[in-house]
């Protein structure tokens, strides 16, 4: 009886430092040792076959496909406003969501243009995490709080040309208030392949809030609305 390995329906031939037995054939144990285990080569369905042991047994063997998966940590994760990566650390735009949608009138502020007013009760923020595999899962939190509510579910897709590294996608819908000024919001993003489980990204808030003293709306830099 002859025993053989395949992977994505290929044979795979045993390579001394790459590919080797591990058990005892002679016992019946087929087992195989795959060294320095790359995403390119190994990451697949794995089927292994054993040839009957005589022409006329019909005794042949297949064992059902079992999943290698090679892992990988993403290679980049970042916080997303309007299409645009944030720098970690970096410093991002909303608007208090405690403002009305009937104040429409709007102070000129120098390198500031706000945009559909209607839009500003609820803030939506991106996290991507990018080529890794399997998958990351993301959890948001506000300061020290976890948030539950508006966290949409994390769409997965394959990289473009690249269908064994996986493009992640999470995002958040929250109204800010005046009181999150300076606070930080954080996309944590889990991965099996991080030493530490996970690893976050994180952008400072700063918040647009209506001036006590008129409808205008007025940039929060370092004071109280």
């Amino acid at each position: 009886m002859i025993s053989s390995l395949f992977l994505l329906q290929q044979p795979i031939a045993t390579w001394p430092g790459k590919y080797q037995w591990s058990g005892n054939r002679a016992q019946g144990d087929c087992s195989l040792e795959v060294l320095e285990a790359n995403i390119t080569y190994d990451d697949g369905l794995w089927q292994c076959q054993v040839t009957a042991s005589q022409f006329a047994s019909q005794d042949a063997l297949a064992s059902a496909q079992a999943r290698l998966v090679v892992r990988e940590p993403p290679k980049r994760i970042a916080v997303v406003q309007n299409k645009n990566a944030i720098p970690q650390g970096g410093q991002i735009t909303v608007v208090d969501g405690q403002v009305t949608r009937s104040h429409y009138k709007i102070k000129v502020i120098p390198f500031l243009y706000l945009r559909n007013p209607s839009n500003f009760q609820i803030e939506t923020l991106h996290c991507e995490s990018r080529q890794s595999n399997p998958p990351s899962t993301m959890r948001w939190f506000l300061g020290d709080e976890e948030l539950k509510q508006g966290v949409g579910e994390a769409r997965n897709e394959t990289e473009e040309g690249d269908e064994r590294r996986w493009k992640t996608v999470g995002e958040l819908r929250h109204k800010f208030s005046k009181a999150d000024y300076g606070k930080p919001v954080t996309c944590r993003v889990e991965h099996p392949a991080y030493a530490t489980g996970s690893r976050d990204a994180t952008v400072v808030l700063d918040v647009l809030c209506e001036s006590p003293s008129s409808s205008d709306w007025q940039l929060n830099i370092n004071v109280e609305c």
